[in-house]
C-alpha cells in the first residue's frame, strides 16, 4: 500500500481544515449540484468575476459547481440538463434583473434559488439577509450543503410567492413574466424604458443619469384601469401604481411596509397624478412624480391625497399603452425590436408599440419558487 508523501499529508491536512472552516462534511454531502448561472451584463462584467471567486472559494472547500453563462438560445436547456444530475442550488450570479430572469427555471427543474447579488439594488439577497461578497457567499452555501442534502431533494429551503405578468403589448405580443419583488406603472418605468434602449456605459446608479434627464420632460401619465378581485381600484385616471411582493424597492424606500411573499397577496398602492397622458404634457406631471418620489422617500406615500391601499390574489389593469416595469427589468424583457438600439432622447411613438403595454393580468402565484432559507444565513456567523 503506498504512503501518502509529506506535500499530500500537508494537501489533505488543509483541505480538511478549510472545509471545516467551511462547516462541511464531505461524507454528507450528496450528489448537489450548485448551478452558478451568471447575467455577463450585469455590472459591466462584475457578475462574471463574482461568479469566478465564488467557485473558486467552494472548490477550496472541496465543492465544485457547473458554470453557466446566461445570453444564450440555450440557457433554458443547459440549466435543465444540468439539475437533472441531482438535487441543485441555482445561483444566481447578477442584479435582481437576473434572480427574475431565472423564476422559471427555478419552478419549472426545483432548484433552490440563491442570488450571488452584483447589481445595484441586491434587493432579493438583501430580503434574505445573504451575504453580499462572494466569497462570504460561498462560505455561506458550504456550511448549508452538508445540512441540506436528502432523498427527496434539497431541504433548508422554503417556498415563496411570486408575481405571475400575463397580457398583451399594443403591438399584439404575448406578456408571459414572472418577478419576484415588485411592479410599477408610472415614472419610474418611464425611465426604465428609457434605459432599456441606452447603452451601459456607466456603472450602477450613475446608469440612470441620463434616463432620468431624458424623462422628465416628456413625461408620460397614462390613464389606468385598474380592477383587483373584482373591485376598481382606479377607471381611466393617471397615476402610478406600485406593486410589492415583498416589503423590498429601490433606494431602501418601503412604500408597503408588511408586504411579504409569504400571504398569498400582492401589496398594491395607486397614487392618482394630474399629468395628461401624452408626451410633453406639461409640468404637472413633474411636479407631482417629484413630490411622489419625496414622500416614498419619507415613507409617506399612503398619506397623499387619493392614495389607495390594497391587497389582491389577482388584479386586472389596462389602458392605452403603458410602461411597466418587475424587478428594475421593462415588461416585456423579450422584444422583436430589441437588438435596435434607439437614440433614448428621441420622443416614442404613440404607443411605442413593442415597448408598450395595452394589458396586464397581474397574479400571485404562492409557492411558486424555493430558496435557500433564510434562517441558513445565521450558520455564517457560528
Amino acid at each position: 500500500m503506498r504512503q501518502e508523501t509529506a506535500l499530500e499529508v500537508r494537501n489533505n491536512r488543509a483541505s480538511r481544515t478549510k472545509s471545516a472552516q467551511c462547516g462541511v462534511c464531505l461524507s454528507t454531502l450528496g450528489p448537489v449540484q450548485v448551478i452558478v448561472a451568471s447575467n455577463p451584463r450585469s455590472g459591466l462584467g462584475r457578475a462574471a468575476i463574482a461568479a469566478r471567486q465564488f467557485s473558486v472559494e467552494l472548490a477550496s472547500c472541496g465543492i465544485s459547481t457547473w458554470p453557466i453563462e446566461l445570453g444564450a438560445a440555450d440557457d433554458d436547456e443547459r440549466i435543465a440538463a444540468a439539475t437533472r444530475c441531482g438535487p441543485s442550488i441555482l445561483v444566481a450570479a447578477g442584479g435582481d434583473g437576473t434572480v427574475r430572469s431565472l423564476l422559471q427555471n427555478a419552478r419549472e427543474t426545483g432548484a433552490v434559488l440563491f442570488h450571488l447579488a452584483t447589481g445595484n439594488e441586491n434587493l432579493f439577497a438583501r430580503h434574505f439577509n445573504w451575504p453580499l461578497a462572494p466569497r462570504a457567499a460561498a462560505r455561506l452555501i458550504a456550511s448549508t450543503l452538508g445540512l441540506i442534502a436528502q432523498a427527496d431533494g434539497v431541504a433548508h429551503s422554503r417556498s415563496i410567492a411570486a408575481i405571475s405578468l400575463d397580457g398583451t403589448t399594443a403591438d399584439g405580443l404575448q406578456i408571459s413574466e414572472l418577478a419576484a419583488i415588485m411592479l410599477s406603472i408610472g415614472p419610474d418605468a418611464e425611465v426604465v424604458s428609457v434605459l432599456d434602449r441606452t447603452p451601459r456605459t456607466l456603472p450602477g446608479h450613475l446608469a440612470y443619469i441620463l434616463p432620468v434627464l431624458a424623462t422628465l420632460p416628456r413625461l408620460r401619465m397614462p390613464a389606468l384601469t385598474i380592477v383587483a378581485d373584482g373591485r376598481a381600484i382606479a377607471r381611466e385616471q393617471p397615476g402610478w401604481l406600485l406593486l410589492s411582493n415583498m416589503n423590498e424597492f429601490a433606494l431602501r424606500i418601503d412604500p408597503l411596509p408588511g408586504a411579504t411573499e409569504l400571504d398569498g397577496y400582492i401589496d398594491g398602492l395607486f397614487v392618482p397624478l394630474r399629468g395628461g397622458t401624452k408626451p410633453g404634457d406639461g409640468v404637472a406631471s413633474i411636479a407631482d412624480s417629484i413630490g411622489l418620489i419625496a414622500e416614498l422617500l419619507r415613507q409617506h406615500a399612503q398619506s397623499l391625497p387619493g392614495a389607495r391601499r390594497f391587497r389582491a390574489r389577482e388584479l386586472v389593469v389596462s389602458g392605452r399603452g403603458f410602461f411597466a416595469q418587475a424587478d428594475g427589468d421593462l415588461i416585456p424583457t423579450t422584444r422583436p425590436s430589441q437588438t435596435a438600439r434607439r437614440n433614448p432622447l428621441a420622443k416614442p411613438a404613440t404607443g411605442d408599440a413593442a415597448y408598450c403595454c395595452d394589458q396586464l393580468r397581474i397574479r400571485c402565484v404562492p409557492n411558486c419558487v424555493r430558496v435557500l432559507h433564510a434562517t441558513a444565513a445565521s450558520l455564517l456567523h457560528n
